[in-house]
């Protein structure tokens, strides 16, 4: 599973042309880590406070494989977060500069996304703009650009072939 593959996956000790390989598995299953936590922070906790301690109760934050563990102790919602953003800092750091064959795989831009993304919801909003202007250049650096007037008034059915506006897609 995803925590095996984090688990077992030291980009660190690597050498040669499967390093990049191993960024881009390890980046990527950071980044399923945290936008699934984050999502269900936003779901089962008291949204995050700005300025305050937030010390109310988050969700448990499974970082290793370990199916005999049953319960897992909620930290709280500032813990939550930090955890999230520390996966989220490495994915960023893990996927920037990778070329990605399909938008089903997160990239830097996908990563940098949803980076600002957990700042908002922290009401971090200048750390937001960073994030978010950090994404829209590595996306308009690969030939990404928003849809105009015309191709929005189609719909999204195809927005990973007639447009160069997504960043990730969920494919089926």
């Amino acid at each position: 599973g995803l925590l095996e593959v984090l688990d077992n996956t030291d980009v660190a000790a690597l050498t040669g042309a499967n390093k990049a390989l191993y960024e881009q598995i390890k980046g990527e299953a950071l980044m399923f880590r945290a936008f699934s936590h984050f999502q269900a922070v936003q779901t089962y906790a008291d949204a995050y406070k700005a300025g305050g301690n937030n010390t109310q109760k988050g969700i448990p934050y499974r970082t290793v494989e370990n199916r005999n563990e049953k319960d897992l102790a909620r930290s709280s919602v500032e813990e939550t977060y930090a955890m999230i953003n520390k996966d989220l800092d490495e994915a960023c750091s893990l996927l920037e500069g990778k070329k990605i064959s399909e938008l089903n795989h997160w990239s830097g831009k996908s990563a940098y996304a949803i980076r600002a993304r957990v700042a908002m919801a922290q009401h971090k909003y200048s750390e937001a703009a960073t994030y978010a202007e950090k994404s829209i250049q590595l996306a308009e650096a690969e030939g990404g650009k928003l849809m105009d007037a015309s191709n929005l008034m189609h719909g999204f059915a195809d927005i990973t072939t007639k447009t160069n506006e997504a960043m990730y897609a969920a494919m089926t």
